[in-house]
């Protein structure tokens, strides 16, 4: 979402095409965005660019201040991470159900995805 966001942010402004072509448009469609003198604005497209821009680092920081207020404090209460002995047993075998969905050393069988049947795994011979 930021970059695609970005992109489209500033685009907005780089390709703001309208009759005629070289009046900045903005939020008027193809009608073109008035001047203090009542006026089309002519050449309007560098200032939409830096506003934009401007538009863009201010979501940044805010992004980037909201998350660091929110996210350090867990970090530094290790809530972010589960213990030691759910890390070793895998996110699978303790916090999902059924504990594991796939096997890479065998086959899988029972496959129901429309009732509460439970997959089991049968090893394959080496």
């Amino acid at each position: 979402h930021g970059a695609a966001g970005m992109w489209g942010t500033l685009a907005a402004a780089i390709f703001d095409w309208g009759s005629p072509i070289n009046i900045y448009h903005g939020w008027g469609g193809f009608a073109c965005t008035a001047d203090d003198d009542g006026k089309c604005l002519s050449g309007g497209r560098g200032q939409a660019f830096v506003a934009n821009l401007v538009g863009i680092l201010c979501i940044a920081a805010w992004t980037s201040l909201l998350s660091a207020a929110l996210l350090v404090p867990l970090k530094l209460g290790k809530l972010l991470r589960v213990n030691e002995e759910v890390e070793d047993r895998g996110m699978d075998a303790a916090k999902h159900s059924p504990n594991k969905a796939y096997s890479h050393s065998g086959e899988v069988h029972n496959i129901d995805i429309s009732s509460s049947s439970v997959t089991k795994i049968v090893p394959t011979p080496p």
